[in-house]
């Protein structure tokens, strides 16, 4: 498991209005006080269409909560902070918006999902502001980093496509 990844079920009560469902709780998420930023919405009208792998570099170096409110995703994390006990290892899931779960992802991960449903939507707060200064990314198809994606992406940014593979330095 990643260093500082934590899964979190969320609070669901139904009752004959609908649904209520809590994804943020910062009194049992426990995430070291931190302020959210920002909160961003990716919605996905698209099957297989695949957003990642992204991340921030710097001071601006993304913690966020993610939450899969409408679809299903298969979603990747490498821990990209080399002081890690845990640097280099991916964690994969597939996640369906039944599932009910949120996800704290720490900074100096890569994060990317695949939509495996039409109309994905996630929720994802921010504990830093997006700086496109800042913004970098990594191939999602490095064969350094074996990601199991359940299938070829029909919907990527040219962006995704023009990352750099990571480059492992082997003595």
């Amino acid at each position: 498991m990643i260093q500082g990844l934590e899964i979190f079920e969320s609070s669901k009560h139904k009752d004959s209005r609908g649904e209520f469902i809590r994804f943020f709780d910062d009194k049992i998420m426990d995430l070291e006080n931190k302020k959210i930023q920002q909160i961003n919405i990716s919605r996905n009208p698209h099957i297989h269409t695949l957003r990642g792998l992204h991340f921030q570099v710097g001071k601006e170096s993304e913690h966020k909560v993610l939450y899969l409110n409408h679809g299903a995703i298969f979603l990747a994390i490498i821990d990209l902070r080399k002081n890690s006990t845990s640097y280099l290892e991916k964690f994969e899931v597939t996640l369906n918006s039944k599932d009910n779960k949120s996800i704290y992802i720490p900074a100096g991960c890569a994060t990317g999902w695949m939509s495996l449903k039409q109309d994905t939507e996630i929720i994802y707060l921010m504990y830093d502001r997006y700086e496109d200064c800042s913004y970098s990314g990594l191939r999602y198809d490095d064969p350094s980093l074996n990601i199991s994606w359940p299938a070829k992406p029909e919907v990527i940014s040219e962006k995704d496509l023009n990352w750099e593979f990571l480059e492992i330095k082997k003595c």
